[in-house]
């Protein structure tokens, strides 16, 4: 079975619990399926921070509110990145963001517009996360995930955006059960 579909299988079944959960659970699943993705490429695990969270949180508000994205500043500009998504099933986005792999070039170890989700999601020197989500009645989510020190930094691609260490085929059995080990204590 292909490691993608392991983790969509994750993300589903996450989402079924969603709506019962409080945000901090979402924080959690949500973290555990970026580290998923990071394990593949030899990326360390993100931790949670309650700062960097709250100001992931203001800025997925800011987005319901309808402010648009390119005016909403970093509140420390050199310090964190950002990953932002608006979708029906929010625990899609970091698939969302992976599949943006698929136009990074490994060789040439440059910044590449079209994967820079994919590259900030998979930096290997990104310690820390905050992620928060919000929706409008009866629209998609926002969900906004902030890591700290911030990715994407120029003559750092090759050190930081590693290739995927395992083919879907030999996938390591910590990523397959570190998305289902989130499922459990949910449904506790």
């Amino acid at each position: 079975m292909n490691s993608c579909r392991v983790v969509v299988i994750g993300d589903l079944l996450l989402f079924a619990v969603i709506s019962v959960v409080s945000p901090e659970e979402f924080q959690i699943a949500f973290v555990q399926i970026m580290n998923s993705y990071r394990a593949l490429h030899g990326s360390g695990k993100l931790l949670i921070h309650k700062n960097i969270s709250q100001e992931a949180q203001e800025h997925a508000n800011k987005l319901c509110r309808g402010i648009s994205e390119r005016y909403i500043p970093f509140d420390v500009p050199d310090m964190l990145s950002n990953l932002t998504c608006h979708s029906s099933r929010p625990l899609e986005c970091v698939h969302m963001w992976y599949e943006e792999r698929k136009y990074y070039n490994y060789e040439n170890g440059q910044y590449v517009p079209k994967a820079a989700h994919f590259t900030l999601l998979i930096w290997k020197s990104s310690k820390y996360v905050g992620v928060g989500i919000c929706s409008k009645p009866m629209e998609k989510y926002f969900v906004v995930a902030k890591l700290y020190p911030r990715g994407n930094e120029k003559n750092k691609f090759s050190e930081n955006v590693l290739p995927q260490r395992n083919h879907c085929s030999n996938l390591p059995t910590n990523c397959i059960f570190s998305a289902v080990a989130v499922i459990i204590p949910l449904f506790a």
